[in-house]
């Protein structure tokens, strides 16, 4: 066999690995996996070689005792392991081919899995010396923006797909010095790691293919360029109308978006996944190695795999009664809201209101954010525990100094702060010059004791205004359709009818309230009409 493929990982990965080597195993026999530890923790290599034959396990030391690979060692092992592992990558490349002699190699993120025949990308490399695939980010800023910026921040090529023959030898002799002169996530250097390097392949040196296939490399960063589509038929999913699934990249924020449900089409994939994780993970538990981290087996978001998958399952389950939720409506318009005005999310950032994972990891990958910052107000978070912030506030003065925070957030707190006139002078101080402040507002919502105020566009202009903030721009989170959706899912669940009443109108109802939620998303909402609104969001700046 003249090909093999490689991945790089820390030693509590290694249930990752196997998997992708068993995804890989489905379209091909005898297929080698060269796998790169890279954290120096001990694991029994020969018990895992002989286990699973075509898995060969590498460790530091096997590459890294002289030339780029000892410079990448020094300057990053210690005090960046992301880094070195990243910068690690054109290094094995080149390991596997001159070393092992191969004539391609193909290396592949851990977190991938394969679902369709990938022997034409082995083929591809007959014709080109280099391989790389695109994120397929939107292209359109107006459609998206966010990914559309980070084209420019990450990169227009994905890292964890490189396919190399053995004429890319000098191509990956180039990366690795790139990369050993500097691997790094700094927004400020537009620097994402070893991704931006991968833009100037095409540009200095020959023979490096782009992958076309949509298939390739699905990942929630391109769901609008990589449309997903049920062939019903066939049943499967088709990307773009016409690429089948060949491969996933299960990131933390793909991951999230399938089980959130913003990509649920990818749903069996995921549970396909994780099936195969868990079964790696309790082999080498039966095996008795020892790995860190794998007491809990657990996944790159940080949840067991016996878990993740029940909660895969669940959650199928639970989208058919989505529609009912009304935390499934206001968080789905939340996070709506700030990515239509993430684009002035920047700097040192302060998030006055409930905490919430999702959001917090939406502005950290997509927003040029250097700090983030937790705050929220004392009592507020009772009524919703699970949202706790990490420092609590009296709701007069917050605790920093004054012109501190580019970015300030107050997501659905508003509605809390007894004296909202402090809160906007108090949001308004502690913020830099031509800083930006994002609200959110819910207003068609069920009372509770935390409630003080509901607002208008009209009252928030004019307090804003008296805070000495500039420039409001102010929008509905939903119109007319989501609020008749929202009344009717909130009478359905809440009201006092009877149980047996309330299953029998929501099957009734369920089918109408999808309408108007797809009605919703086709409509724009004119503040000049006197339409019902869902909630209010909007920026407003300091001078």
């Amino acid at each position: 066999m003249d090909f093999a493929f490689c991945t790089i990982i820390t030693s509590d990965y290694i249930h990752y690995a196997l998997a992708l080597h068993k995804s890989l195993l489905d379209f091909g026999k005898n297929v080698k996996l060269y796998i790169l530890i890279s954290d120096r923790k001990e694991i029994v290599r020969t018990k895992i070689e002989e286990k699973y034959p075509g898995i060969f396990i590498l460790y530091s030391e096997d590459l890294c005792n002289s030339g780029l690979g000892k410079n990448i060692y020094d300057k990053y092992h210690d005090t960046d392991i992301t880094a070195f592992r990243w910068s690690m990558k054109p290094v094995l490349i080149n390991y596997l081919l001159e070393v092992k002699d191969y004539q391609k190699v193909i290396y592949l993120d851990a977190d991938i899995y394969f679902y369709n025949d990938y022997n034409f990308l082995l083929n591809e490399l007959d014709s080109y010396d280099i391989l790389l695939t695109p994120h397929w980010r939107s292209r359109d800023p107006h459609t998206d923006l966010i990914n559309f910026r980070s084209l420019y921040k990450e990169g227009i090529f994905n890292g964890g797909f490189i396919g190399v023959n053995k004429k890319g030898i000098a191509a990956m002799d180039w990366f690795a010095k790139v990369c050993e002169f500097i691997c790094i996530n700094d927004p400020s250097q537009v620097m994402y790691y070893d991704q931006l390097h991968l833009n100037m392949l095409p540009v200095y040196f020959d023979k490096v293919g782009i992958i076309k296939h949509k298939g390739c490399n699905v990942a929630n960063w391109n769901m609008i360029e990589c449309k997903r589509l049920l062939d019903i038929d066939k049943k499967t999913v088709l990307i773009a109308n016409e690429y089948p699934v060949v491969f996933i990249h299960f990131s933390t924020s793909t991951v999230n978006g399938i089980i959130n449900g913003e990509d649920p089409l990818l749903l069996p994939y995921l549970d396909q996944y994780y099936l195969a994780l868990n079964q790696y993970s309790s082999e080498i538990e039966l095996m008795g190695i020892e790995l860190p981290g794998m007491e809990n087996s657990k996944t790159s978001n940080n949840k067991p795999v016996k878990v993740i998958i029940e909660s895969v399952r669940a959650e199928h389950q639970k989208s058919l009664s989505k529609e009912f939720t009304l935390d499934y409506y206001s968080n789905i318009a939340i996070l709506n809201a700030m990515k239509r005005f993430s684009n002035y999310f920047k700097g040192n950032l302060l998030n006055m209101g409930p905490g919430d994972e999702n959001r917090k990891a939406h502005i950290l990958q997509n927003c040029w954010v250097t700090g983030f910052n937790e705050l929220d107000v004392e009592k507020a978070w009772q009524f919703n525990a699970s949202t706790k912030s990490k420092t609590l506030w009296s709701g007069i003065q917050i605790p920093y100094g004054d012109n501190l925070f580019d970015t300030v957030l107050g997501v659905d707190i508003l509605q809390n702060c007894a004296r909202p006139e402090i809160f906007f002078k108090e949001a308004n101080r502690v913020m830099t010059q031509k800083g930006v402040f994002f609200f959110t507002i819910p207003y068609l919502y069920p009372l509770d004791e935390s409630d003080k105020n509901r607002y208008t566009i009209f009252s928030l202009k004019r307090q804003l205004q008296e805070a000495g903030f500039v420039n409001t721009d102010i929008s509905a989170t939903g119109g007319w359709h989501a609020s008749m959706a929202q009344m009717l899912a909130l009478w359905v669940t809440r009201s006092s009818i009877s149980d047996k009443r309330k299953k029998i109108l929501s099957a009734i109802l369920k089918p109408l309230i999808k309408y108007l939620v797809k009605l919703e998303k086709y409509t724009k909402v004119d503040l000049d009409k006197r339409p019902m609104v869902t909630g209010l969001c909007g920026v407003a700046f300091k001078p």
